[in-house]
């Protein structure tokens, strides 16, 4: 375990350069938004998101953020859907192993949970495309409120992505609870501040779906 401080590692992170004027998020933020990168948030169906590329650009935005314990080991850096190679058996009915590739990020003594979250949102991106926009921005508001989703509670199409994301939590939430049992249960508040570290130090990117972006008035 060690202490991580929000700001500092965000700014800090091997992905920072990302986060630069002219960068793909950049770009996307205006060419396909079409609003001021610099805006403090985006209005979308009628809820106020803040803008992530701001608070990470940004350091003063983030307040007094006091550091927080997290899980300290070696990282993938790029875990994402294509990184996987998956082994059936020969009649596709039994999974008989799978590799990870692509090893070009690993890094050591990073936080454990950056690859569980990249992971997520790679898949998340692929499933949410199969669906409404109203219904994606339904689904990113369940997962800011909770950590294990229940799937009565989400879109039918993404039942099948929402019990693999909370399969992969649960088995997390074990190994937590067996090898580090302090930080079991720890309050709401918490993983809410994780959460929102990684989302900012993952490779993010808006979801292109049509005319969902809109500028926030200031």
């Amino acid at each position: 375990m060690a202490q991580v401080h929000p700001v500092k590692n965000t700014h800090g992170h091997h992905r920072g350069f990302r986060l630069e004027p002219g960068k793909n998020i950049d770009q996307f933020v205006q060419g396909v938004c079409r609003v001021n990168p610099n805006i403090p948030g985006f209005l979308i169906n009628g809820d106020v998101f803040p803008n992530p590329l701001v608070q990470a650009r940004n350091p003063d935005l983030w307040g007094q953020n006091r550091p927080i314990d997290v899980a300290i080991g070696f990282i993938h850096g790029d875990l994402n859907t294509n990184n996987i190679l998956v082994k059936f058996s020969e009649n596709r009915e039994a999974l008989e192993g799978f590799y990870l590739i692509d090893f070009a990020l690993f890094k050591e003594q990073q936080p454990l949970f950056y690859d569980q979250r990249y992971l997520e949102m790679s898949y998340l991106i692929h499933s949410m495309s199969n669906i409404s926009f109203a219904k994606c921005v339904d689904l990113i508001m369940l997962l800011a409120k909770a950590d294990m989703l229940e799937s009565h509670k989400v879109p039918i199409e993404m039942a099948g992505a929402t019990a693999v994301i909370t399969s992969a939590r649960s088995a997390f939430d074990v190994w937590v609870q067996e090898n580090h049992p302090s930080q079991h249960g720890r309050s709401e508040e918490s993983w809410a501040r994780e959460f929102e570290i990684w989302m900012i130090m993952i490779d993010w990117k808006p979801i292109p779906l049509g005319s969902g972006c809109k500028r926030r008035s200031p």
